[in-house]
C-alpha cells in the first residue's frame, strides 16, 4: 500500500504543477492543451466478480471435510457517469507529456445469487447432521468507484518525415495508479432444504450481508497514437494503449448480521467480520477515438469513443472466518467456519468497460 500511495502522490504532483513545466526553449510547435470531458461509462466488473466469489474459493478444497458450497454469483452491468481531466503539454517537436485524472460512480440494478449448500457432521453430543439448504439471495445498493491517474510521455519519432502522415504518429511510454471499490448489501431472502431428511423453508428477513473490495493498481503503460488532420479546424484522432501492473493493493471485507434465539427466549443480534488482504494482477488494454473541432483560435470541443478491456487475477487472499460466524442461523456462514482449509482456486474475471465522452479545451 505504502509504495501505491507514492505513486499516486508523485502523479497528483506532477499534474498540479504541469502548467509551470514548459521547457524555456520551446520550439514555434510548444503548446498546451487543457480540457475536461463528461463520460456515460459502462462497466462488467471484474472487482464485483471477484468480490462475489471470494467467499467461496474454499469450495474444491472441502471435499474431504463433509461440506460443500456453490455460489454462482450473476452481476450486472454497471452504468453511471464520470469526469475526466487532461493536460498536453507538447514540449517540442519530438515531445510531449500527459497528465489525466478519472473518476466515476456507477451502479447497478438487483443481483441474484443462488447459493446451494449441504453439510454433515457429528456434534459434541447428540446425533449426526446432515443439512442440504438453497438460499436465493438480492443484492442492492451495488456500488463501483473507480479512478485512474496517469503520467505519460508521448514521442515523435517521425516529426521530420517527409510524410505529412506520420508527423503526428507517437509512442507512449507511462504510468497509473489505477483503483476499484466495489460495494453491496443483501436483502431479506427466501430458503428451502432438508435436514436430517425433514425438509423446511421460510424467509430470512433478519440476516443481513455487506461486501466490500478496495483495490488499487500500479500500472506500466506502453502505447501508441496518431492524430490525422482533415480541415485546419478539425481532427480525427486514435490511440491504444496495453498496460500491466506492478504493484498491487486489496482489501476484502464481509460483513454479517443475524439473529439467535436465546434459552430466555429472546432475539440477540450476532454480528461477525471477515477482513483480510487481497493480492492481484491486472493485465489489459483500452482504445479511443476521437474527433475534434476547433470553435475559434484557442478553444475547441471534441466527441470520443473509449473501449477497456483487461483479465483481473487474485493470485492470493487471507481472509480468515470470524469466529462468531459459529453463532448464525445462516448455514452458509456455519459451513463456511467449519471448513476451512487452504483457500483456493482464486477467482480469475475479464473486467469490460466502454465509454462515450463530450469534452470542452483550450489551447494555450
Amino acid at each position: 500500500m505504502r509504495y501505491i500511495n507514492c505513486w499516486i502522490l508523485l502523479c497528483v504532483f506532477l499534474l498540479n504543477s504541469s502548467v509551470y513545466s514548459k521547457d524555456t526553449d520551446q520550439t514555434v510547435e510548444g503548446y498546451t492543451l487543457s480540457k475536461i470531458r463528461i463520460t456515460n461509462v459502462s462497466v462488467n466488473s471484474a472487482t464485483a466478480n471477484n468480490a462475489m466469489s471470494l467467499i467461496n474459493i474454499r469450495a474444491m478444497n472441502q471435499v474431504n471435510s463433509g461440506s460443500n458450497e456453490f455460489v454462482k454469483p450473476n452481476i450486472s452491468n454497471f452504468q453511471g457517469q464520470g469526469i475526466e481531466w487532461e493536460t498536453d503539454i507538447r514540449h517540442s517537436n519530438f515531445i510531449r507529456t500527459n497528465y489525466f485524472m478519472s473518476y466515476a460512480n456507477l451502479h447497478s440494478g438487483s443481483n441474484h445469487l443462488n447459493d446451494l449448500a449441504t453439510l454433515n457432521f457429528q456434534p459434541f453430543s447428540g446425533s449426526p447432521v446432515s443439512i442440504t439448504d438453497m438460499s436465493f439471495k438480492t443484492y442492492s445498493n451495488n456500488k463501483l468507484i473507480t479512478s485512474r491517474v496517469a503520467f505519460l510521455t508521448d514521442f515523435f519519432f517521425f516529426e521530420n518525415s517527409s510524410n505529412k502522415y506520420l508527423e503526428n504518429f507517437a509512442f507512449r511510454i507511462g504510468i497509473e495508479a489505477y483503483g476499484n471499490t466495489f460495494s453491496t448489501s443483501s436483502k431479506p431472502y427466501p430458503y428451502v432444504g432438508v435436514s436430517n431428511g425433514a425438509p423446511y423453508s421460510g424467509i430470512d428477513a433478519i440476516d443481513q450481508e455487506k461486501i466490500k473490495l478496495s483495490e488499487t493498481f500500479g500500472n506500466a503503460v506502453i502505447g501508441l497514437n496518431y492524430k490525422l488532420n482533415l480541415s485546419p479546424l478539425s481532427s480525427f484522432d486514435f490511440g491504444f494503449e496495453y498496460f500491466k501492473s506492478f504493484g498491487n493493493d486489496s482489501k476484502y471485507e464481509n460483513q454479517y448480521l443475524s439473529m439467535t434465539i436465546t434459552s430466555l427466549g429472546t432475539y440477540l443480534p450476532i454480528a461477525s467480520k471477515a477482513t483480510g488482504l487481497v493480492k492481484s494482477e491486472l493485465e489489459g488494454f483500452r482504445a479511443a477515438l476521437g474527433y475534434k473541432y476547433y470553435i475559434n483560435e484557442i478553444s475547441f470541443f471534441r466527441v470520443s469513443f473509449a473501449y477497456q478491456d483487461s483479465t483481473q487475477k487474485v493470485k492470493d487472499a487471507d481472509v480468515p472466518s470470524s469466529s462468531s460466524i459459529l453463532s448464525t442461523n445462516d448455514i452458509s456462514l456455519l459451513i463456511w467456519a467449519l471448513a476451512s482449509p487452504p483457500m483456493g482456486p482464486f477467482p480469475n474475471s475479464r473486467d469490460t468497460r466502454s465509454q462515450f465522452g463530450i469534452e470542452f479545451g483550450y489551447k494555450y
